[in-house]
């Protein structure tokens, strides 16, 4: 069966979050939204986390904080770009790591930043 764009599935994806960037992990489920990293007590709702991440920051429309929200696969538009790309629920692991590691031992590292297109040239060799 063939995913739906406005109806999410519950499983482990990935995706780039930019054009030229590397995958990342994203996992969706339905229940409890998770709010830097505190499980909140409210409603089960469509949930997802994006390299790591479980919610984004609110702004009114003047600009002013208005606190933190849970990221929403539909609204923020997660689902859109990860639907076709599902992986096992091991590779997502792999990614999650794969970016731990590198934020602690190589900053240069694509995935340590995959918001930003990665220099080929900062690399190091990989021998």
């Amino acid at each position: 069966m063939k995913p739906q764009v406005g109806v999410p599935v519950a499983g482990f994806y990935s995706c780039r979050l930019m054009r030229g960037g590397i995958r990342v992990g994203v996992r969706i489920w339905f229940g409890q939204p998770i709010v830097e990293g505190e499980t909140i007590d409210r409603s089960p709702r469509w949930c997802c986390e994006v390299d790591g991440r479980t919610d984004r920051k609110d702004y009114d429309a003047d600009g002013n904080l208005l606190g933190r929200v849970p990221l929403d696969p539909v609204l923020d538009e997660v689902w859109v770009h990860c639907c076709g790309t599902p992986i096992t629920e091991r590779e997502y692991h792999f990614l999650a790591k794969r970016r731990t590691w590198a934020v602690e031992h190589d900053p240069a590292h694509p995935a340590a930043n995959p918001r930003s297109k990665p220099d080929l040239r900062a690399m190091k060799p990989g021998w």
